[in-house]
């Protein structure tokens, strides 16, 4: 059904009642859209385990560390105005670098203990510029006063790799119970 207006509205609802109500053409077409169930993909699972580990980190940032991100986003927004209109935040200039990392190093986000503590570890001493610097965000102005380093409290390599063993050996008993079941 396509229903169209004489007059501009400016406030358009998304939904009336049980219809979902999809607008375009500057808000003078309006069309009914079919609700359809969303199945959870498997990148959407990863998403939230990402999510999970960065709130974990974000909760034990130093401050320093937390306002450079946050003068980076300033900046960022008033260097690059048409990428996000509503702008960017310090959190999520942080989830840039943490999704950058685990990419880079191809992190595995599953067990979310080791994952965690590898990020830690990759976090430690890293400053804003630094992440310009090892390409991990994006470079803006001035980004050489982004200069404060966080600190974490890390494990050892011991402990390390005592975490290491355990999810190894989880790994290896998952594969064990899969030849045998299958």
């Amino acid at each position: 059904m396509k229903v169209i207006f004489n007059h501009k509205v400016h406030d358009y609802p998304k939904r009336h009642g049980d219809l979902k109500l999809a607008w375009y053409g500057n808000g003078n077409f309006c069309i009914v859209r079919k609700q359809t169930k969303r199945q959870i993909q498997q990148q959407n699972l990863s998403i939230i385990q990402i999510n999970r580990i960065s709130k974990v980190l974000w909760d034990e940032l130093d401050n320093h560390f937390k306002k450079d991100l946050a003068r980076y986003a300033r900046m960022y927004k008033q260097e690059y105005p048409s990428l996000r209109k509503r702008g960017i935040s310090s959190y999520s200039c942080f989830l840039m670098i943490v999704h950058a990392l685990i990419k880079r190093f191809s992190l595995n986000s599953e067990n979310e203990h080791l994952c965690i503590n590898v990020l830690k570890r990759l976090l430690h001493g890293l400053s804003v510029f630094k992440a310009i610097s090892l390409k991990l965000i994006k470079s803006v102005k001035a980004s050489y006063k982004l200069n404060h380093c966080n600190a974490y409290q890390i494990m050892n390599n011991k402990e390390m790799s005592e975490l290491s063993d355990e999810h190894n050996g989880l790994k290896r008993n998952d594969q064990v119970n899969q030849l045998s079941y299958g």
